[in-house]
């Protein structure tokens, strides 16, 4: 009986560790539904020792297929800079995302500025020329319940986090 026991512990013992200690394979099926997201864009300095200081907010709403699409969207962002107070209204002409297996990716969005619901002066933040903005993301669980962006433009370092 003991012999059976022991055999069996070191059966258990062998068995492969993969179910056990691995972390959990990513793909674009993580992202999937509709996500809201708060956005934060911080201006870049123009000195090296200077800070970065928080000038703008938004409010994205966006819907993720589930297959590296993301099909629509809408983006409120105010700018609040020195002597600036501006609101922007955007929506999602494109968007495509890909995740990693380790849950790091990255998105290209293209966005079309709403200019009957923005201030004048969002059209030289939000040209019609634009081209795509590109982003890095980080998932941070397989279900997708939540996951970060961050990208850089010429003016702002942008910071988002998104969540079902």
């Amino acid at each position: 009986m003991r012999s059976a026991i022991l055999i069996s512990f070191l059966s258990i013992l062998t068995l492969p560790m993969t179910a056990i200690g691995d972390p959990p394979a990513y793909t674009n099926a993580a992202i999937q539904g509709q996500y809201k997201c708060f956005l934060t864009a911080y201006s870049l300095p123009a000195k090296a020792n200077q800070p970065f200081a928080a000038t703008a907010t938004g409010d994205i709403t966006t819907v993720a297929d589930g297959n590296g699409k993301l099909s629509s969207g809408t983006w409120d962002h105010t700018i609040d800079a020195p002597g600036l107070h501006i609101g922007c209204k955007l929506a999602l002409s494109s968007g495509t995302y890909s995740i990693n297996s380790d849950g790091s990716g990255s998105e290209s969005l293209s966005w079309r500025l709403v200019k009957s619901d923005s201030s004048p002066e969002c059209a030289t933040y939000f040209p019609d020329t634009a081209p795509a903005g590109n982003a890095e993301i980080v998932v941070t669980d397989p279900s997708g319940k939540i996951f970060y962006t961050s990208s850089l433009n010429p003016v702002a370092i942008l910071a988002v986090a998104c969540q079902k």
